[in-house]
C-alpha cells in the first residue's frame, strides 16, 4: 500500500534530475577518439529483458479500485516462482489519470503474456485503458549504494524511488560502443556521492540508435546531494558538451514509482 503514498514534484527537483543525466552519463574518456571503429563493435552485456504497458485510467476509477486489480492480478505469485519484479509508475502525482506498468524478467522469461492474460481475467479494461504493444526491451542496470546514507531510509522512504525516464537517440556515428566509457565514468563518479542510486539502460536491439535511461533516486534528500555535492561543480558544464557528443535525449519524463512485487 506504501506505493499509494503522493508527494507533487516540484520544478527544482526536475531541473536537478536534467542536469545530473546530462552532467554525469555524458563524460568521455580519450580512448572513444583513438579507437572509435572498435568502440562501434562493443555491445551491451544485457542481462534483464523488461516490458512496459502504459494505461490511462478509466473515469470514476480510483487508487482503492487500481490497488485491488494488481493486488489480485498478483495473488497468481507467478512472479516470484519466476524471478521477475513488477514497478508501477505514477507521473505527476496531482494528476492521477495514468501510470505505467513495467515487467522486469530474465532473458528466458516468458511472463509477459502470462501477466497480461491474468490482467485480462480480472477486467482490467473495467479499470484502465492499457496500450499491451509487446514491444521487448532488453536491459541492463547498476546500484550504487553508499553506506553513510543509510540514514535517509525512514518513514516509509524505501517504500518508493524518485525516477525520471529519459528517451534518447545516439547521434550519427555513435552507439553503446563509444558511449560505455562515459557510463563507467559515470558510475565511478555516482559512487562518490553520498547517495542511494540506479539506473537502468534499455535497448530493443544492441543495434538501434535509440535507447532509454531510467533514473531512479532512493534517498529522500537526493536533491540537497545533488545540488550540494555535484549540479555547482564547475566540471559538469564540460560533461555536459561531451555527452551532446554520443546522443540527445528527446523525451525526459518524471515520476513517483514503486516496487510491487
Amino acid at each position: 500500500m506504501g506505493f499509494f503514498v503522493l508527494i507533487a514534484y516540484n520544478q527544482f527537483m526536475k531541473q536537478i534530475f536534467l542536469v545530473l543525466v546530462i552532467s554525469f552519463i555524458s563524460s568521455c574518456s580519450p580512448e572513444n577518439k583513438k579507437t572509435p571503429n572498435a568502440n562501434l563493435l562493443i555491445s551491451p552485456d544485457f542481462n534483464k529483458k523488461n516490458f512496459f504497458i502504459e494505461c490511462t485510467v478509466v473515469e470514476g476509477v480510483s487508487l482503492i479500485d487500481i490497488n485491488f486489480l494488481l493486488s489480485t492480478t498478483l495473488k497468481s505469485n507467478f512472479f516470484k516462482n519466476k524471478g521477475s519484479s513488477l514497478k508501477i509508475y505514477f507521473p505527476e502525482l496531482e494528476n492521477l489519470d495514468e501510470f505505467i506498468l513495467q515487467i522486469d524478467g530474465n532473458l528466458d522469461d516468458s511472463i509477459y503474456m502470462e501477466f497480461v492474460n491474468t490482467l485480462s481475467l480480472n477486467a482490467i479494461d473495467e479499470i484502465a485503458l492499457c496500450d499491451f504493444n509487446e514491444v521487448e526491451f532488453k536491459s541492463f542496470k547498476y546500484k550504487s549504494f553508499n553506506k553513510s546514507s543509510e540514514n535517509s531510509f525512514k518513514d516509509g522512504v524505501k517504500n518508493y524511488t524518485n525516477a525520471e525516464i529519459l528517451k534518447c537517440k545516439y547521434n550519427p556515428g555513435y552507439n553503446y560502443g563509444t558511449f560505455r566509457i562515459a557510463i563507467e565514468k559515470f558510475l565511478y563518479e555516482i559512487d562518490l556521492l553520498n547517495i542511494h542510486y540506479e539506473f537502468t539502460y534499455l535497448q530493443e536491439d544492441a543495434n538501434d540508435t535509440h535507447f532509454i535511461w531510467i533514473n531512479s533516486f532512493y534517498n529522500s534528500d537526493y536533491s540537497t546531494i545533488l545540488l550540494n555535492e555535484w549540479i555547482n561543480n564547475t566540471e559538469a558544464i564540460n560533461i555536459k558538451k561531451e555527452f551532446l557528443e554520443n546522443a540527445k535525449c528527446t523525451e525526459s519524463s518524471y515520476y513517483r514509482s514503486f516496487l510491487l512485487v
